[in-house]
């Protein structure tokens, strides 16, 4: 048998009293070439035609569109989980790669085949286990492909809250003359907002000085020595609950400082660590490490409230170091005071804000053995 869309055509091939063929005599020596060379005989002259395939509905459920799930990268804002946009601050976003690996029993109630997606609320008696077996599968393929996956649905949304209106504005109220008379001193600002008002942060020349969460929004501040005299920039930054930030900057003219000079060397401000390793190693630089009894270290979020982590008691070198074990991702704030011998007094080695960023995953690797 064969066919075009035009025409079938059957041929048979056998004796018409019933006995047995001879032996090779089938459908393949004589039928076939019948059936072909009545067929080209016929198409012979005529347009070639084709079969229309049958319209298959696009349904939505990967299961019976003939898909495993589709896979997207796509760059999030942290705060909203909504995509990113310009406007969304870069420090709050993040790539993340979104995948729909389920069972068909997510997907398709076998009661109602073309019906709503009953997901995890799923009353099949056979959901959990299928589906336990896939996310299995896909917790298996993140660690052999070395990355990490977000199985639902991306958004589809945009971030509408990192908006240029939601921008708070801020003024540097004091100090008023920029030609300092002391290395410490207050700085006040006038913050208006859209929304709430979380912190407010204070720089010179981007080191961290301080920060205060509770208007009105004075914060006093002390220069660490190792920034020298002369003008430097005084930039304060108000951040309101979803991380929007507005800035202002000023000029000033530091004076000479009366004591020595120390400083943290490393990690540097702004810096990001990621933690492939489970430590991390401060670094303190002395200008003379007889002049001071200890050095403490203190490590806390970026809103304040440091702990600390380690004391170094009478330092020896130019260089002392503090093994700090790392947290969670997040931002932090490290610090680090000094005491005097003569006196007793502390003096500050500086604030350095950073980032802790998670390792990606390690890819397996097979061994032959």
């Amino acid at each position: 048998m064969g066919y075009t869309p035009s025409i079938a055509m059957g041929v048979w091939g056998g004796n018409n009293d019933n006995s047995k063929m001879a032996r090779g005599a089938g459908g393949s020596s004589v039928a076939g070439p019948i059936w072909n060379a009545v067929m080209r005989q016929y198409l012979t002259g005529k347009p070639v035609e084709v079969f229309n395939g049958p319209a298959i509905p696009k349904l939505g459920k990967p299961a019976l569109d003939g898909e495993i799930g589709n896979t997207q990268t796509l760059t999030i804002d942290r705060i909203t989980g909504l995509l990113a946009t310009d406007e969304t601050p870069v420090r709050l976003r993040e790539q993340k790669t979104y995948v729909t690996h389920h069972s068909i029993l997510f997907y398709v109630d076998r009661q109602n085949i073309t019906g709503p997606v009953p997901g995890v609320d799923s009353t099949d008696p056979q959901y959990s286990n299928w589906e336990a077996a896939v996310q299995d599968w896909v917790v298996r393929q993140m660690v052999e492909l070395g990355e990490t996956f977000v199985n639902e649905q991306p958004p589809t949304e945009f971030d509408d809250v990192h908006v240029a209106r939601n921008i708070p504005d801020i003024r540097i109220e004091q100090p008023t003359d920029g030609n300092l008379g002391s290395r410490s001193f207050t700085v006040e600002a006038r913050v208006s907002a859209h929304r709430e008002i979380s912190r407010v942060e204070v720089y010179v020349d981007g080191f961290y000085l301080g920060a205060t969460g509770k208007s009105p929004y004075r914060i006093n501040v002390t220069i660490p020595s190792f920034i020298l005299a002369g003008e430097r920039t005084l930039r304060v930054v108000a951040f309101d609950d979803v991380e929007n930030e507005g800035t202002a900057t000023a000029s000033i003219q530091i004076p000479s400082g009366e004591l020595g000079s120390v400083q943290i060397v490393d990690p540097r401000p702004g810096q990001i660590i990621v933690a492939k390793e489970p430590t991390y190693t401060i670094r303190v630089e002395l200008d003379n490490p007889n002049l001071y009894q200890k050095i403490e270290y203190f490590v806390g979020p970026r809103t304040g409230g440091g702990s600390l982590v380690g004391v170094t008691v009478n330092p020896t070198k130019f260089i002392e170091t503090q093994v700090w074990t790392l947290p969670g991702p997040g931002e932090y704030l490290i610090s680090a005071l000094l005491t005097l011998v003569e006196t007793g007094e502390t003096i500050s080695a500086g604030n350095v804000l950073l980032e802790v960023e998670a390792a990606p995953p390690i890819a397996a690797v097979e061994v032959e053995i």
